[in-house]
């Protein structure tokens, strides 16, 4: 279970002018270092969100589509891959192939390594992590096919 979300993004829909129900794009921060994209819906009352542990009742097929759409028209309702991306960096403006994409002020943004904000370093690290697995696994395997095993 994530001990902290981030919302990317958020598409409203307005039962009254206290309570909304939202199609939200997030992050979810794990305890042990760990994050994940993912949507989720959510109600808010005067602005506080009301988790009910991963269920929010949708009142209509219809508003779901509403909100599904308004994300579709914004360009964020299908969004799952934000590290690894190939591109300029919006602040250095240096080639990267590694970079993370990430929202900003209703932008997506590309930044590298050295301009990303701190709190995606879970990610950078875990990524890191995973590419030395698989740079450890190709060299084990040339070791062994060459017969020095």
């Amino acid at each position: 279970m994530p001990n902290r979300v981030r919302v990317i993004r958020e598409a409203r829909w307005e039962k009254n002018e206290i309570e909304h129900l939202c199609f939200q794009w997030c992050q979810y921060f794990y305890e042990d270092g760990g994050s994940e994209d993912g949507y989720r819906f959510i109600w808010r009352r005067n602005e506080k969100m009301l988790p009910s542990r991963g269920q929010a009742r949708i009142p209509s097929g219809k508003i779901l589509k509403q909100l599904v759409a308004q994300a579709e028209r914004e360009g964020w309702d299908d969004y799952t891959d934000v590290r690894g991306v190939e591109g300029i960096c919006c602040l250095c403006h240096k080639l990267t192939d590694n970079g993370i994409i990430t929202w900003v002020e209703g932008r997506l943004l590309l930044y590298c390594r050295g301009c990303a904000h701190p709190a995606d370093e879970a990610k950078w690290d875990a990524l890191e992590e995973k590419e030395q697995q698989e740079r450890e696994r190709q060299w084990a395997a040339r070791e062994h096919k060459q017969g020095s095993f």
